[in-house]
């Protein structure tokens, strides 16, 4: 279940988390494009819009570019504690992610 949430702050990424790092030179990885995505977003040293918080009180961004024959990509990126600064601005709406759970007690006779 999904609900909007006012927050305040804008993501500055300065840091790539030290076990993608491993990735960066790997083409074959199932991390390539993570590594190389994480790594524009610190090169880039822009401010990125929260897109959403999960379930966890992980953030995530959207990052959207054109690759080198001139397509579009469009990605979304969890971004790691400690990889990260805020930076205060005006608020807007991010997608909050709530776990829904059960209880559910099962008897043993």
């Amino acid at each position: 279940m999904s609900n909007k949430k006012n927050f305040d702050s804008l993501v500055y990424i300065h840091t790539m988390p030290k076990w993608l790092e491993a990735y960066l030179d790997d083409p074959h990885s199932d991390y390539y494009t993570w590594s190389k995505d994480y790594e524009r977003l610190i090169v880039g040293k822009q401010l990125w819009r929260v897109w959403m918080i999960d379930e966890f009180g992980a953030y995530w961004i959207e990052l959207n570019y054109m690759d080198e024959k001139g397509l579009p990509v469009f990605h979304t990126i969890k971004i790691e504690h400690g990889t990260y600064a805020f930076v205060e601005t005006e608020k807007y709406k991010v997608i909050y992610l709530m776990l829904r759970t059960k209880l559910v007690f099962i008897t043993i006779v």
